[in-house]
């Protein structure tokens, strides 16, 4: 079985524009947002790994999400498609482009509203 067939959850990654405009104090004024629908798993992390990321300061991530290889936009966050109200920011993702199926890895910390 591949492992694109254990990407059970249904996402959406949801990335920042920018409008073009500018508002009275000179700062970019924010467009609606992309997002793209993708088939994933996102798990919570062991807590030994949270332990050892938290390590160096403030918490770095509690959640990973594999999917399928492809570019995740800088500020982007990832929830569940429909929205549950949750979201995952991405902190960091990591390539794994060896084997028949190239994934991506992202390292998100959860945001409940």
């Amino acid at each position: 079985m591949p492992l694109t067939d254990k990407l059970v959850h249904s996402l959406a990654i949801v990335a920042p524009t920018d409008s073009g405009d500018v508002d009275d104090y000179n700062q970019p004024v924010p467009g609606t947002p992309t997002t793209t629908l993708v088939s994933g798993f996102l798990y919570p992390r062991r807590a030994n790994e949270v332990d050892q990321s938290n390590q160096a300061g403030a918490l770095i991530a509690d959640h990973d999400v594999i999917f399928v290889e492809r570019t995740i936009p800088k500020g982007a966050y990832i929830r569940f498609e429909p929205d549950d109200g949750d979201r995952y920011e991405v902190q960091g993702y990591e390539p794994y482009s060896f084997g028949r199926d190239p994934l991506i890895v992202a390292h998100t910390r959860r945001v409940v509203p």
